[in-house]
């Protein structure tokens, strides 16, 4: 459980392509080193592997030599974050930025 989780949607309206979101966490505890985070988007969404989505973190300590994490698409509709040899930070903020987003078209969608 976070203590504090935002999304900010580059624009909110169904069919826009190639937006950009960004997930903005904190987490209240740390998540230890070679640990792994899962963002999961609502089934309303397009299998991600079908769009040209890219991610990348933010306010992660990505400038340490020893710090390799990373963020990918896995499968449906999540992007795993990877921490390799480093750790979160309980009392810190943390960005990931996923951009190539296509919104869901709720009328097309039939909801």
């Amino acid at each position: 459980m976070f203590i504090s989780a935002f999304l900010s949607a580059e624009n909110t309206e169904g069919g826009k392509r190639n937006l950009e979101y960004t997930f903005t966490f904190r987490t209240g505890h740390i998540i230890p080193k070679n640990g792994a985070l899962i963002i999961e988007f609502p089934d309303i969404f397009v299998d991600l592997g079908s769009m040209n989505i890219e991610c990348s973190l933010g306010n992660f300590i990505l400038d340490d030599p020893k710090n390799a994490s990373y963020c990918r698409h896995s499968a449906g509709q999540k992007i795993d974050i990877i921490l390799k040899d480093t750790d979160l930070n309980s009392d810190l903020e943390y960005k990931v930025v996923v951009s190539g987003i296509t919104n869901p078209n709720v009328e097309a969608a039939g909801a």
